[in-house]
């Protein structure tokens, strides 16, 4: 990939007052962080910065506010977790009476922002709202740094920053795109995609690639759904979207030409949809009745799909099984999790991607080292794999329109 961002590693940092975006955007329940993966993988670029004796200004959000303020969607409680984990205290001020906190704060402290989408001008369409939205911190800042790929470039914080100061990219955001890189090395061979999560859209780029080789891919989650009505198989209550469905189409008849195996559950663990308690029921695939609704895959599929993970030299997760928030619905993913860990032979290259699988990983207590590498990010690999020759600016602005 061409017009990368410079490295951090070789900027010219001291005493300078630096713009962060980060990705912050975690689960909170109650107040509490449910998964602090995307706030940990800032850490490195924000220790970096302090080394250098800057002043640090951390841009994020949060949910998804829409303009207004919402006391639950507050970064205050990221601010407090960050500063346990840095242990240092973090500033916070509203965007909107930044300015004398940015001009006395003292190099080597740490600024955070409040959620920057509690303002319309953040998610504006019009490119002037988003300039003035963000010119005071352009006027005081000597650079920016991008920390975190998988953010909607027509934000303000983004796509009014990077084109008016000196863009970086993170230490993390590097080192994602070097695994990137690596992996795209080692797909020029067969490879094993498991594909998941609650949303096909996510990984319809990854499995236009896949499919184009003599790969194989494992299916659970909406992906599995999908595919087995695409084969004429009943799903239960799930009702698949015409649009997504032709595309799915399309893959089936790539996978055929290229000789890819796609594998679809044989066994599912459902709940009938008029039973608030969610009683698990486990049934073979060709009995999922219209009441049901599948949470996870079952044992039997776990049993092939096992064998085939083991016989891999190169395996890609992407996305879970099923409901794996409920104990009852998430012996899938914590199965495929210890098998990519464990089960794999010492020279199989493993890594997963998507905050979701993270996220799933630590309450399962799938142990990452036990990878080559967790990304954060559901869309860098298979952007890197279509889009080999463009910068990551023109990517993110392309796929985010």
């Amino acid at each position: 990939m061409k017009n990368l961002p410079k490295s951090l590693k070789n900027a010219n940092l001291v005493n300078k007052t630096v713009l962060v975006r980060v990705d912050y955007d975690v689960p909170v329940i109650d107040g509490t962080i449910i998964d602090d993966s995307k706030i940990r993988s800032s850490v490195a670029t924000i220790e970096h910065l302090l080394k250098n004796n800057c002043k640090v200004i951390l841009l994020s959000h949060i949910g998804e506010p829409k303009g207004k303020t919402e006391d639950s969607l507050s970064l205050m409680d990221v601010r407090f977790a960050l500063g346990r984990i840095l242990e240092k205290q973090i500033k916070f001020a509203n965007i909107s009476a930044c300015e004398n906190s940015i001009k006395f704060m003292d190099f080597g402290e740490v600024l955070m922002l409040e959620n920057l989408k509690f303002s319309p001008f953040e998610t504006s369409k019009k490119e002037a709202d988003r300039t003035e939205y963000m010119q005071t911190l352009v006027r005081l800042a000597d650079l920016y740094i991008f920390e975190g790929y998988g953010m909607d470039y027509n934000v303000a914080s983004v796509s009014a920053i990077a084109t008016k100061l000196p863009t970086y990219m993170g230490l993390h955001l590097e080192q994602e795109i070097e695994i990137a890189k690596e992996v795209l090395k080692k797909a020029r061979n067969p490879y094993t995609l498991i594909i998941g999560d609650e949303n096909i859209n996510k990984s319809i780029s990854l499995l236009e690639i896949a499919s184009a080789g003599k790969n194989k891919i494992l299916l659970g989650g909406q992906p599995s759904l999908y595919f087995l009505n695409a084969n004429g198989v009943k799903t239960g209550t799930f009702s698949p979207e015409s649009k997504v469905l032709t595309k799915v189409n399309k893959i089936i008849k790539s996978a055929k030409k290229s000789g890819c195996e796609i594998i679809m559950p044989v066994d599912h663990l459902c709940a009938n949809s008029k039973d608030e308690s969610k009683k698990v029921i486990e049934v073979p695939t060709q009995q999922i009745n219209k009441d049901l609704i599948s949470l996870d895959i079952g044992p039997k599929t776990l049993v092939s799909y096992r064998e085939i993970i083991e016989a891999s030299n190169l395996v890609i997760w992407q996305g879970t099984m099923g409901l794996f928030t409920n104990e009852q619905f998430n012996k899938g993913t914590e199965a495929i999790g210890e098998y990519i860990a464990l089960s794999t032979s010492k020279d199989c290259y493993k890594i997963a991607f998507g905050s979701q699988v993270s996220y799933a990983m630590n309450i399962l207590k799938i142990k990452p080292k036990r990878f080559n590498f967790v990304s954060l990010d559901s869309s860098l690999l298979a952007d890197f794999m279509q889009n080999q020759e463009s910068d990551i600016l023109t990517l993110l602005s392309k796929k985010r329109d």
